[in-house]
Parts: structure tokens; sequence; C-alpha cells
């Protein structure tokens, strides 16, 4: 599967960077995170807050170029590939997926949880 990590600016909004996860292999919907670190500064802290934003579709993988009626604009900033390795639903509004990122900057296991809308991904430190 692949994974894409989007600069995306727009006109009186903060700069911040959407991840974006095929659900699965040559799907059509990309599972997509709003974070406010850069894929190189969340490798260096290890973790970063955010939120579940509405899935994308899978042309996201590789556009650049303006996004929202010419409002805002995305600019890739890494992309890899990604391997879902362990799914867990806590409830109807929670889950902790396991992913291990092989990308340019973005690189390891991370575990992404999302409950309510916001999301954690913490990086999974191996012996």
């Amino acid at each position: 599967m692949r994974f894409v990590v989007l600069k995306h600016s727009r006109q009186g909004c903060q700069t911040h960077y959407d991840l974006m996860i095929e659900q699965f292999e040559g799907s059509e919907k990309l599972f997509t995170f709003s974070l406010s670190l850069t894929p190189r500064e969340l490798m260096a802290s290890g973790c970063a807050e955010g939120k579940k934003i509405f899935d994308h579709d899978r042309r996201f993988l590789d556009y650049e170029g303006p996004v929202n009626k010419e409002q805002g604009n995305v600019v890739r900033v890494d992309q890899g590939t990604v391997e879902m390795q362990d799914f867990a639903s806590h409830n109807a509004a929670s889950t902790t997926t396991r992913y291990i990122f092989n990308g340019t900057y973005l690189n390891g296991t991370f575990d992404i949880y999302s409950a309510d809308g916001a999301c954690r991904l913490q990086k999974i430190i191996s012996d």
C-alpha cells in the first residue's frame, strides 16, 4: 500500500500536513489525518497530535496543486509504502492501528489512535 504527506496551505488557515494512507491495496479512498508537524518533526519527536478528517480520493497520492476552489494548495513533502500490521477497535468511536511506514522521511512503526475525531501518532521503539 502507499501513503503520502501533503503540505496544505490555505488562505486564512494555518498550514498543516495531511497524512493519507491507502485503506487497502488499490482502494479509491485514503484514510486522512491532519497534523501540525512535518514528517521530519514527527520522526524527531516520536509523536504527534492531530485530527482524523474526511477520507480523500486516491488521486491525492500523486497530486500537487490547487485545492478548495483554488483557495489553497498542496505540495508533497513525503511519500512511500506502508503496511498495516494490526488493527484494534476499542468501541464504535475509537481504534488503534499499527502501521509500518517506509518513506523518504517517515520511517518505522507507528500506532495511530483515533477517537472522536482526534488522533495521535506514536512511534513504536523496538528493542
